[in-house]
C-alpha cells in the first residue's frame, strides 16, 4: 500500500527558479502509460559531517534516545515524512585493535584514519595502508545497483555534488560519493557540480512537445557531437607521448567520451505526463575565496533535477553528495558561524554544530518531498524509491592513545546513524531499528536498501546481511 499523500506544496513554493513538473493526473492518462509499471530507484545521499563535537559530552544529535521511533530536535525536518522514513542507530565501522589486522569493512589503526575511510563506508571493504590511504578497491553501492537496474535508461546512474568546490582539499577521491569498476581498476565517478551542466545533459535527453523547441534540441545535439569528434581527434595523438598513469587517465577519458556519444545517439524520452522539462536557469555564482557558493540554492536546483531525471526515467540510480569528507565549506553565510564545517567539529560547541546537522537532514527531507509530490502510476516517485542518507562519522570513542579525545570524539565511527526512506521493495517507514552486533555496519543498511531497489547483491564488498526490521 502506498504511503499517505502529502500536499502539493512544492508546486507553490520553494522552487528556487526552477519549474516543478506537474504531477501525473488522470487527464494525462494514456493506455501506454498505464501499461508501464513504475520502476524502482536507488538514491544514496551523503553528508561530510559527524553527529557530535570533539571533547563535548553531549548526546548523539540524531539517534533516538530509546527504542521508540522518535525524531530528535535536529531531525524535525522529517516530521511530515515519518510514514516514509526509518532511522537506524547503533551503526559502527570497526577500527583495528593494536597489533591486529584491519577487520572486514573496518578502518586502519595507522594514525588518524577517519577522513580517509571511503572504502569501508561506500564500498564495504576494509581500509588499506596508512592513515592517508583513500583508495577505494570495490564499486560503491550505487554502481552495483546501476549495473542491474540502470542499464535500460539513458544514464545508468548519476553522481552529483552540492558543495561546489573542495575549498582547499586536494584529494580527488574524497570529492565524489561514487566509484565504479573500469577494466581492472576501480575509479572515481566525477560528480556533476554545476546544476546548469546537469540541466543541459538531462534536458537534451527529452524531446520537447513544442516543435520549435524540438528542432533547437536536435541542432544542439549535432553541435555537441561535432565537438566530441574534434576532441577525440585532437587528443588521440597524445597517447603515445604519455606515461603509463597518464595513458590510463586518457583511456578513462575516451571511455567516458564514448559512453556520452552513445547516450547522445540513443533514443530520447518524449516530454509528456509527469515528465515535464524544467525551465532553464543559470548556476549560482562560484566563490572559491569565500569558501561558499550558495550551496543551499545549488541543492534546490539539484533536487529538482533528480526529481526530473527519476520522473522521466532518464536514470534510476543516484549518488548525491551534499558536502564532502572533511568539508571545508564555510559555515558563516548559511549558518552565521565564522568557521569551516569541519573546524566546528573540533573547535565549536554543540549549539554551533546543530544547524549543520539540521541542514543536512532538512536537505534530505526537501528532496524526499519533491519525490513524494510527483505522482506516477501506482503511487508517487518516493513510493517506488529506496533512498538512504549516511554521513561521514558518528560520535563516541576515538582510537585510544592516538590522540587525547577520550570518549567524546567527532572522529569516531561508533554510534553512526542512517536514514532510510521510500517504499520500494517493501521498505516500511516509521521504524527505529537498533542495529544488532554483526548487522551494525553501515554496509548492512546499504545492502538492505540496494536489495529493496531491485539489486540481487548478497554482499557489499566484505559486508553480508540485511536488516529485516526495515521491511514490511
Amino acid at each position: 500500500m502506498a504511503a499517505p499523500r502529502l500536499s502539493r506544496r512544492t508546486l507553490l513554493r520553494g522552487l528556487g527558479g526552477t519549474a516543478l513538473a506537474l504531477p501525473w493526473l488522470e487527464a494525462m492518462h494514456t493506455e501506454a502509460r498505464a501499461a508501464e509499471p513504475a520502476p524502482r530507484r536507488y538514491l544514496l545521499v551523503f553528508g561530510g559531517m559527524s553527529l557530535g563535537n570533539a571533547r563535548v559530552p553531549a548526546p548523539n544529535l540524531l539517534a533516538p534516545p530509546t527504542a521508540t521511533y522518535t525524531l530528535t530536535a535536529d531531525a524535525q525536518g522529517l516530521a511530515d515524512l515519518t510514514s516514509s522514513v526509518s532511522i537506524v542507530s547503533g551503526l559502527r565501522i570497526p577500527v583495528a585493535e593494536p597489533g591486529e589486522p584491519t577487520p572486514l569493512g573496518g578502518r586502519s589503526r595507522a594514525g588518524d584514519s577517519f577522513h580517509t575511510h571511503l572504502n569501508p563506508l561506500l564500498a564495504g571493504v576494509h581500509q588499506l595502508g596508512a592513515n592517508t590511504d583513500v583508495r577505494v578497491t570495490s564499486p560503491s553501492s550505487d554502481q552495483i545497483v546501476a549495473a542491474e537496474i540502470g542499464q535500460g535508461t539513458l544514464h545508468a546512474s548519476l553522481s552529483l555534488r552540492v558543495q561546489a568546490s573542495a575549498y582547499g582539499s586536494d584529494q580527488v577521491e574524497r570529492l565524489t560519493p561514487s566509484f565504479r569498476r573500469l577494466g581492472d581498476a576501480v575509479v572515481p565517478v566525477s560528480p556533476y557540480t554545476s546544476p546548469r551542466g546537469l540541466f543541459d545533459v538531462l534536458t537534451s535527453d527529452v524531446v520537447p512537445l513544442d516543435p520549435q523547441a524540438a528542432a533547437r534540441r536536435e541542432a544542439e545535439l549535432r553541435r555537441r557531437r561535432s565537438v566530441l569528434d574534434l576532441v577525440d581527434r585532437r587528443m588521440g595523438g597524445l597517447v603515445d607521448q604519455l606515461g603509463g598513469e597518464d595513458r590510463a587517465r586518457l583511456d578513462r577519458h575516451f571511455s567516458e567520451l564514448r559512453e556520452l556519444e552513445q547516450r547522445l545517439a540513443g533514443t530520447a524520452r518524449n516530454e509528456g505526463g509527469t515528465c515535464r522539462l524544467p525551465v532553464a536557469f543559470e548556476d549560482p555564482p562560484f566563490d572559491f575565496a569565500a569558501g561558499w557558493s550558495e550551496e543551499d540554492r545549488r541543492a534546490d536546483l539539484f533536487d529538482e533535477l533528480v526529481r526530473f531525471a527519476f520522473a522521466c526515467d532518464l536514470t534510476r540510480v543516484g549518488a548525491y553528495m551534499l558536502t564532502m569528507w572533511q568539508s571545508q565549506l564555510q559555515a558563516g553565510p548559511m549558518w552565521g558561524i565564522p568557521m569551516a564545517q569541519h573546524t566546528i567539529h573540533h573547535e565549536g560547541t554543540t549549539g554551533e554544530l546543530r544547524p549543520i546537522v539540521r541542514w543536512h537532514v532538512d536537505r534530505f527531507a526537501k528532496l524526499l518531498r519533491r519525490l513524494d509530490d510527483t505522482e506516477e502510476e501506482g503511487g508517487s516517485v518516493l513510493d517506488h524509491t529506496a533512498a538512504v542518507w549516511i554521513c561521514e562519522g558518528g560520535y563516541g570513542p576515538y582510537l585510544g592513545n592516538q590522540e587525547d579525545f577520550g570518549d567524546w570524539s567527532s572522529h569516531s565511527t561508533d554510534h553512526m546513524v542512517a536514514l532510510v526512506a521510500g517504499h520500494a521493495g517493501g521498505l516500511a517507514g516509521g521504524r527505529h531499528v537498533q542495529a544488532a552486533p554483526g548487522l551494525d555496519h553501515p554496509g548492512n543498511v546499504l545492502l538492505t536498501v540496494m536489495q529493496a531497489a531491485g539489486s540481487s547483491a548478497t554482499r557489499l564488498g566484505e559486508i553480508e546481511g540485511t536488516l529485516s526490521g526495515l521491511l514490511r
